[in-house]
């Protein structure tokens, strides 16, 4: 491996490790109900890596935060719905924003029909998914959000880094 190739993965580590621990920490902090960059970081990470195998690192930081918070009745929907969240963003050739876009319509769909399989029969899948909307609209803006800001900090670090190439 030559000395461009080494510096080149070390980056991509430091990446990596740094959108996980986003992640992760911000599940561990106070923030306002469905407003969190999990989805962002599902739909973001294949923008930094490659192969299908990446799509389980988000579900990862969700199963050691849930050791912190606790387990819930839903959680294999909320997993599910970010694996897939992940696959569609790596196997898709669609601009981030959509993406983001429809990671959120996939988390909806997927998240509150787990939300339904364990109210039924006292609601409705109808009522379900309505009375999930005002969540998913702060789920939605906190999304695009932080893919925003993801992607800011991926191009502010790649300037940076092509910078600090060309004045050598």
């Amino acid at each position: 491996m030559t000395t461009d190739e080494t510096g080149s993965t070390k980056r991509w580590v430091y990446a990596l490790s740094f959108f996980m621990a986003v992640i992760g920490l911000s599940r561990l902090i106070d923030l306002p109900a469905n407003f969190t960059p999990i989805i962002a970081g599902a739909v973001f990470l294949p923008v930094i890596s490659r192969g299908l195998y990446f799509s389980i690192l988000p579900v990862m930081v969700l199963f050691v935060t849930d050791i912190v918070l606790g387990f819930h009745e839903t959680m294999l929907y909320t997993y599910g719905a970010v694996f897939l969240i992940g696959l569609f963003a790596q196997t898709v050739q669609f601009s981030l924003g959509v993406k983001a876009l429809s990671g959120v319509l996939i988390w909806h769909l997927v998240v509150n029909y787990g939300v339904y399989l364990h109210s039924a029969p006292t609601r409705s899948l109808v009522d379900v998914y309505v009375s999930a909307w005002p969540f998913d609209f702060r789920l939605l803006v906190s999304t695009l959000l932080f893919t925003s800001l993801f992607w800011l900090i991926k191009s502010f670090v790649e300037r940076r880094l092509m910078t600090g190439y060309a004045n050598r």
